[in-house]
């Protein structure tokens, strides 16, 4: 794993502690590493989404669906 330092605003920090000490993250790392899988996550659910609604249309989605459905699976 890679470590990296970024620089952040103390409301942001504030929140993420607070969820810390409310149990919910054992760390910041853990809450940051959280944050961007449901980031990822919601893109990936955003583009089956739009699969969807594009085959509803009759166009073409360009891509690999199956493989999109099973990332969220």
């Amino acid at each position: 794993m890679t470590n990296i330092s970024i620089p952040i605003q103390k409301e942001y920090l504030e929140y993420i502690d607070a969820e810390i000490e409310k149990g919910d993250f054992d760390s910041r790392s853990q809450f940051i590493r959280n944050a961007i899988k449901k980031m990822i996550e919601e893109k990936e659910i955003a583009e089956i989404h739009e699969a969807s609604k594009m085959a509803k249309l009759g166009e073409i989605f360009e891509g690999d669906i199956d493989q999109l459905v099973k990332k969220v699976s």
